[in-house]
């Protein structure tokens, strides 16, 4: 078969792989990461959620550019090993934390809420 024929028969495979693996390369950049909203882990994993659901409600109001106040989740955690204070948010400017501690082996309830006074996301104990 002459070289001339080849190449468009060979496009007809290659043109689909190529645009099937740019197609699932794509899906795989906006998977969105998933907020619990009922914990009872370390105090690790627990941390991590929060900054996670924290994201997850920034991103959600367009990074402090939204004009609406929302409570985006309501946690129920209980954390089993060590507390958890105010200071592990602060990598995270926009974020205000209204509660000094969440002590270990006590049942929690925390709000996480887009202020768009203030631009920010507050962290609320539920007592």
């Amino acid at each position: 078969m002459p070289v001339s024929k080849l190449v468009p028969e060979m496009m007809y495979i290659v043109i689909p792989i190529l645009a099937l693996i740019i197609f699932v390369y794509l899906s795989w950049q906006h998977v969105p990461v998933e907020c619990h909203t009922d914990l009872n882990s370390t105090s690790d994993v627990v941390l991590l959620n929060l900054k996670r659901c924290i994201d997850n409600c920034w991103k959600k109001h367009d990074f402090g550019l939204d004009g609406e106040t929302e409570d985006c989740y309501i946690i129920s955690l209980f954390i089993q090993d060590k507390s958890i204070v105010g200071n592990n948010f602060s990598d995270r400017d926009y974020v205000n934390v209204y509660f000094d501690s969440l002590e270990p082996s006590i049942e929690h309830m925390i709000k996480i809420r887009y202020n768009a006074t203030g631009k920010e996301i507050s962290l609320v104990k539920i007592e």
